[in-house]
């Protein structure tokens, strides 16, 4: 009677165990991926109901805030935390829609390790600054601000524009619109 050795070896299970790390890791970047494409759907979306909601409440013009950026979202948090409420500017759009809420995930623009997003308004008296990403001048006008996640497309920032980029927390863009 010949006895036979039943089971695996060591080698065969590190091996296993291997491709199932590897094929795990693929699988949970793909994820990672397809969520962050998931939360810019739904900020332009924001962004577009904004933008409606702005025209529907102002037809003689958007309301100047000084220079000062406002909050337009339910809330604005990391870098923009400091971004408060502005009664006229919410008075136009509120009426029609309620304030967005951003959806979580990005890194701050420094890299670090808070989120910044919501969305803000800006108005100055004077025109805009010029972008440091390498777009046209901005025209004087009422502007919306919001952070992608994700590295430069054409097409990353939906209607509006590339304002500035950076590469913390796996990349973002943050992006404006003009109201018009």
């Amino acid at each position: 009677m010949q006895s036979g050795k039943k089971g695996f070896t060591l080698i065969e299970l590190l091996v296993v165990i291997s491709v199932i790390s590897l094929l795990s890791s693929i699988v949970f970047a793909s994820l990672n991926n397809a969520r962050a494409k998931a939360r810019n759907a739904k900020r332009i979306q924001d962004i577009n109901q904004l933008v409606n909601a702005f025209n529907l409440g102002y037809t003689n013009g958007f309301p100047i805030n000084g220079g000062d950026w406002a909050c337009v979202s339910a809330t604005c948090y990391g870098a923009w935390n400091g971004f408060g409420v502005n009664g006229t500017v919410d008075a136009g759009f509120t009426p029609f829609i309620s304030k967005p809420v951003d959806p979580a995930g990005r890194r701050d623009t420094s890299g670090g390790g808070i989120d910044t997003g919501g969305f803000v308004y800006l108005n100055p008296t004077l025109p805009a600054p010029s972008p440091p990403y390498n777009v046209p001048a901005w025209t004087s006008g009422a502007y919306i601000g919001w952070i992608m996640e994700g590295t430069v497309s054409s097409t990353i920032c939906g209607r509006g524009r590339i304002y500035a980029t950076g590469t913390g927390g796996g990349g973002w863009v943050s992006c404006r619109l003009k109201l018009e």
